[in-house]
Protein backbone atom coordinates (compact mmCIF):
# COMPACT_ATOMS: atom_id res chain seq x y z
CA UNK A 1 0.00 0.00 0.00
CA UNK A 2 1.37 3.62 -1.01
CA UNK A 3 0.50 6.54 1.11
CA UNK A 4 0.06 9.30 -1.38
CA UNK A 5 -1.21 12.91 -1.28
CA UNK A 6 -2.95 14.56 -4.10
CA UNK A 7 -0.01 16.25 -6.03
CA UNK A 8 -1.76 19.59 -5.70
CA UNK A 9 0.74 22.97 -6.00
CA UNK A 10 1.30 24.63 -2.84
CA UNK A 11 -0.11 21.47 -0.58
CA UNK A 12 3.08 18.86 -1.09
CA UNK A 13 6.15 19.21 0.20
CA UNK A 14 6.37 22.75 1.11
CA UNK A 15 9.29 22.29 3.11
CA UNK A 16 11.18 22.50 0.65
CA UNK A 17 10.14 26.15 0.03
CA UNK A 18 11.16 28.66 -1.05
CA UNK A 19 14.08 27.10 -2.77
CA UNK A 20 11.43 25.87 -4.62
CA UNK A 21 8.02 27.28 -6.22
CA UNK A 22 4.77 25.17 -5.12
CA UNK A 23 4.72 23.98 -8.94
CA UNK A 24 8.23 22.51 -9.00
CA UNK A 25 7.72 21.33 -5.34
CA UNK A 26 4.03 19.44 -6.78
CA UNK A 27 6.72 18.01 -10.23
CA UNK A 28 8.95 16.84 -8.63
CA UNK A 29 7.03 15.23 -5.71
CA UNK A 30 4.37 13.93 -8.66
CA UNK A 31 7.81 12.18 -9.91
CA UNK A 32 8.75 10.92 -7.29
CA UNK A 33 5.45 8.56 -6.64
CA UNK A 34 5.32 8.01 -10.33
CA UNK A 35 8.93 6.31 -10.15
CA UNK A 36 7.92 4.54 -6.44
CA UNK A 37 4.49 3.63 -8.40
CA UNK A 38 5.73 1.70 -11.35
CA UNK A 39 9.04 0.55 -9.51
CA UNK A 40 6.72 -1.44 -6.82
CA UNK A 41 3.93 -2.72 -9.01
CA UNK A 42 7.15 -4.64 -11.73
CA UNK A 43 8.79 -5.41 -8.26
CA UNK A 44 6.08 -7.08 -6.73
CA UNK A 45 4.07 -8.66 -9.91
CA UNK A 46 2.39 -11.88 -9.46
CA UNK A 47 3.38 -11.79 -5.25
CA UNK A 48 1.46 -8.94 -3.96
CA UNK A 49 -1.63 -6.73 -4.80
CA UNK A 50 -0.40 -3.23 -4.79
CA UNK A 51 -2.59 -0.69 -3.29
CA UNK A 52 -2.82 3.55 -3.80
CA UNK A 53 -4.28 5.14 -0.43
CA UNK A 54 -4.80 9.05 -0.90
CA UNK A 55 -4.81 11.38 1.74
CA UNK A 56 -8.08 12.90 0.31
CA UNK A 57 -10.13 12.31 -2.66
CA UNK A 58 -8.24 12.44 -6.15
CA UNK A 59 -8.54 11.94 -9.63
CA UNK A 60 -4.91 11.27 -11.08
CA UNK A 61 -4.61 12.73 -14.13
CA UNK A 62 -2.21 12.37 -17.23
CA UNK A 63 0.56 10.26 -16.41
CA UNK A 64 0.36 9.17 -12.84
CA UNK A 65 -3.40 7.71 -13.76
CA UNK A 66 -2.10 5.70 -16.45
CA UNK A 67 0.69 3.82 -14.16
CA UNK A 68 -2.21 3.57 -11.45
CA UNK A 69 -4.54 1.76 -13.69
CA UNK A 70 -5.52 -1.40 -12.31
CA UNK A 71 -4.74 -0.72 -9.00
CA UNK A 72 -7.22 -0.79 -6.29
CA UNK A 73 -7.32 2.73 -4.74
CA UNK A 74 -8.89 4.05 -1.10
CA UNK A 75 -8.59 7.14 0.91
CA UNK A 76 -7.34 7.84 4.32
CA UNK A 77 -9.47 8.04 6.98
CA UNK A 78 -8.50 9.24 10.19
CA UNK A 79 -7.50 12.35 12.42
CA UNK A 80 -3.79 11.85 12.17
CA UNK A 81 -1.33 9.40 10.85
CA UNK A 82 -1.54 6.77 13.21
CA UNK A 83 -5.22 6.40 13.01
CA UNK A 84 -4.84 6.58 9.03
CA UNK A 85 -2.80 3.74 8.91
CA UNK A 86 -4.62 1.95 11.71
CA UNK A 87 -7.78 2.02 9.74
CA UNK A 88 -5.96 0.70 6.37
CA UNK A 89 -4.73 -2.06 7.86
CA UNK A 90 -7.75 -3.00 9.33
CA UNK A 91 -10.02 -2.61 6.12
CA UNK A 92 -6.99 -4.89 4.41
CA UNK A 93 -7.06 -7.46 6.76
CA UNK A 94 -11.13 -7.43 6.66
CA UNK A 95 -10.45 -8.05 2.63
CA UNK A 96 -8.84 -11.15 3.54
CA UNK A 97 -5.30 -10.22 2.84
CA UNK A 98 -2.80 -12.08 4.97
CA UNK A 99 0.34 -9.34 5.14
CA UNK A 100 0.22 -5.49 4.52
CA UNK A 101 3.01 -3.12 4.22
CA UNK A 102 2.40 0.48 3.82
CA UNK A 103 5.06 2.70 2.38
CA UNK A 104 5.22 6.34 1.78
CA UNK A 105 5.62 7.88 -1.69
CA UNK A 106 8.86 9.81 -0.42
CA UNK A 107 11.47 7.90 -1.21
CA UNK A 108 12.13 7.47 -4.88
CA UNK A 109 15.19 5.63 -4.44
CA UNK A 110 14.02 2.89 -2.22
CA UNK A 111 15.52 -0.47 -3.36
CA UNK A 112 12.66 -2.95 -5.12
CA UNK A 113 14.41 -5.33 -2.97
CA UNK A 114 13.12 -3.86 0.22
CA UNK A 115 9.76 -4.31 -0.13
CA UNK A 116 10.16 -8.25 -0.85
CA UNK A 117 12.10 -8.44 2.44
CA UNK A 118 9.31 -6.41 4.40
CA UNK A 119 6.98 -9.24 3.07
CA UNK A 120 9.75 -11.97 4.10
CA UNK A 121 9.49 -10.42 7.08
CA UNK A 122 6.25 -10.02 7.88
CA UNK A 123 6.32 -14.51 7.69
CA UNK A 124 8.39 -14.46 10.93
CA UNK A 125 7.21 -11.44 12.44
CA UNK A 126 3.77 -9.23 13.08
CA UNK A 127 5.73 -5.88 12.41
CA UNK A 128 8.28 -5.39 10.18
CA UNK A 129 9.56 -1.42 10.29
CA UNK A 130 12.07 0.23 7.86
CA UNK A 131 13.67 2.99 9.88
CA UNK A 132 13.88 6.83 8.44
CA UNK A 133 17.64 8.37 9.05
CA UNK A 134 15.13 11.50 10.20
CA UNK A 135 13.90 9.81 12.93
CA UNK A 136 10.63 8.21 11.63
CA UNK A 137 10.09 5.11 9.35
CA UNK A 138 9.46 4.76 5.55
CA UNK A 139 7.78 1.81 5.46
CA UNK A 140 5.73 -0.26 8.62
CA UNK A 141 4.27 -3.54 7.90
CA UNK A 142 2.10 -5.97 9.61
CA UNK A 143 0.61 -9.11 9.98
CA UNK A 144 -1.40 -8.55 13.27
CA UNK A 145 -2.64 -5.74 13.89
CA UNK A 146 -1.60 -3.71 17.07
CA UNK A 147 -2.89 -0.61 17.29
CA UNK A 148 -1.24 0.51 20.39
CA UNK A 149 2.11 0.82 17.99
CA UNK A 150 -0.49 3.69 15.99
CA UNK A 151 -1.73 5.44 19.14
CA UNK A 152 -0.73 9.08 20.94
CA UNK A 153 3.02 9.26 18.81
CA UNK A 154 4.37 12.63 17.87
CA UNK A 155 4.20 11.92 14.07
CA UNK A 156 6.52 14.12 11.75
CA UNK A 157 8.68 14.35 15.00
CA UNK A 158 12.36 12.61 15.50
CA UNK A 159 10.70 10.98 18.17
CA UNK A 160 8.31 8.27 15.98
CA UNK A 161 10.88 5.63 15.63
CA UNK A 162 12.29 5.71 19.04
CA UNK A 163 8.84 5.77 20.86
CA UNK A 164 7.83 3.13 18.28
CA UNK A 165 10.62 0.99 19.18
CA UNK A 166 10.18 1.22 23.11
CA UNK A 167 6.24 -0.02 22.52
CA UNK A 168 7.01 -2.90 20.87
CA UNK A 169 9.92 -3.90 23.56
CA UNK A 170 7.36 -3.38 26.08
CA UNK A 171 4.28 -5.23 24.72
CA UNK A 172 6.60 -8.14 23.23
CA UNK A 173 5.79 -7.99 19.70
CA UNK A 174 7.85 -10.02 17.04
CA UNK A 175 9.26 -7.32 14.92
CA UNK A 176 11.91 -7.27 12.46
CA UNK A 177 13.73 -3.94 10.80
CA UNK A 178 15.43 -3.80 7.54
CA UNK A 179 18.11 -1.45 6.57
CA UNK A 180 17.85 2.36 7.53
CA UNK A 181 16.79 4.34 4.38
CA UNK A 182 16.42 8.40 3.82
CA UNK A 183 12.77 9.98 3.07
CA UNK A 184 12.85 13.49 0.42
CA UNK A 185 10.80 16.35 2.54
CA UNK A 186 13.04 19.55 2.76
CA UNK A 187 15.85 21.27 0.09
CA UNK A 188 18.65 19.60 2.13
CA UNK A 189 17.35 16.44 0.93
CA UNK A 190 16.81 17.75 -2.38
CA UNK A 191 20.39 18.22 -2.81
CA UNK A 192 21.71 14.71 -1.45
CA UNK A 193 19.05 13.57 -3.44
CA UNK A 194 20.77 15.17 -6.55
CA UNK A 195 24.12 13.80 -4.95
CA UNK A 196 22.53 10.18 -4.91
CA UNK A 197 20.84 10.13 -8.64
CA UNK A 198 24.06 11.31 -10.02
CA UNK A 199 25.41 8.24 -8.39
CA UNK A 200 23.34 5.61 -9.55
CA UNK A 201 23.14 6.75 -12.91
CA UNK A 202 27.16 6.23 -12.85
CA UNK A 203 27.05 2.85 -12.10
CA UNK A 204 23.35 2.12 -14.15
CA UNK A 205 21.17 0.80 -11.24
CA UNK A 206 17.83 -0.69 -11.66
CA UNK A 207 16.45 1.02 -9.39
CA UNK A 208 17.28 4.73 -11.01
CA UNK A 209 13.63 6.48 -10.76
CA UNK A 210 14.34 8.03 -14.22
CA UNK A 211 11.33 10.55 -14.00
CA UNK A 212 12.60 12.23 -10.97
CA UNK A 213 16.32 12.22 -12.39
CA UNK A 214 14.76 13.96 -14.92
CA UNK A 215 13.00 16.76 -12.93
CA UNK A 216 16.77 16.82 -10.63
CA UNK A 217 18.21 17.24 -13.96
CA UNK A 218 16.11 20.47 -14.66
CA UNK A 219 16.93 21.85 -11.58
CA UNK A 220 20.49 21.29 -12.05
CA UNK A 221 20.42 23.16 -15.85
CA UNK A 222 18.01 25.79 -13.71
CA UNK A 223 21.58 26.35 -11.64
CA UNK A 224 19.57 25.56 -8.35
CA UNK A 225 21.69 22.61 -7.59
CA UNK A 226 25.52 22.47 -8.05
Amino acid sequence: MIYARPPIPGQVKTRMQPRLGPDQAAQLYTAMLCDLIERARAALAGVADCIISWSGPHTPQEELADLARGMASATQQGDDLGERMGRSLQETFQQGRRRVVIIGSDSPTLPSSYLHRALDALTRADIVLGPAMDGGYYLMGARRLHLTLLRGIPWSTPRVLELTRRRIRKEAIPCEELPPWHDVDTWEDVVRLSEELDHMKAKRSPDLPRRTLAVVTGLQRAGLLS
